[in-house]
């Protein structure tokens, strides 16, 4: 909950105005994960909250971009081949930096009550887990974020989602995989100045 509110993921609205209007309210639920590290040990523990997106009468459009295994695996090849460095990273709480289109109202899962009210219904601002089109809000607010920093975006077919940069004699290449990202490049500097800048 403390990121949704400090992204500003939504905002309470009383349930009988929304069924005075007749306005779909879709439910949601906790879902607990368990992050592993490169060895399979567990590092962390998380909680979501996600949308039941099946709900929706109305998903809009749900097809995003990503990029494909030979994508990566010829990144890593490049990466290799020139003596590059590889960053994997996590883009933590991806899909609530996404503006959603529309108004979604959903109902928040068993538990919650005591923290926001009975009764209440959040209508969400930005997109969350699990709504038909999450992905390809987040993939939209990636890509202008990435063009605003400067990079470009490599397509060789309609799978890919690879974003580069190229100043001076620094290079830096980016693949998207849901709200994962591989960061291959020359400049360790470079990286880090994206990293600042998203």
């Amino acid at each position: 909950m403390k990121s949704w509110e400090a992204l500003q993921v939504y905002t309470l609205v009383d349930e009988d105005e929304l069924q005075k209007l007749g306005v779909e309210i879709i439910n949601s639920k906790v879902v607990f994960k368990v992050k592993l590290d490169e060895y399979s040990n567990p590092y962390r523990h998380k909680c979501l909250i996600v949308a039941r997106g099946f709900q929706e009468s109305d998903q809009g459009e749900t097809f995003a971009l990503m990029a494909h295994p030979i994508t990566i695996r010829t990144m890593i090849a490049i990466a290799v081949a020139n003596g590059w460095y590889m960053k994997q990273g996590d883009v933590k709480t991806a899909y609530l930096n996404a503006k959603l289109e529309k108004p979604v109202y959903l109902r928040p899962p068993k538990g919650i009550e005591p923290i926001i009210g009975c009764r209440k219904i959040m209508a969400l601002q930005k997109a969350v887990y699990r709504l038909g089109a999450s992905g390809r809000l987040w993939w939209q607010t990636f890509t202008q974020k990435n063009k605003d920093f400067g990079m470009t975006l490599i397509t060789s077919d309609a799978s890919d989602c690879v974003f580069s940069i190229r100043l001076g004699e620094s290079v830096l290449i980016i693949a998207i995989v849901m709200d994962d990202a591989l960061m291959i490049g020359n400049d360790e500097s470079l990286r880090q100045e994206w990293y600042a800048f998203m």
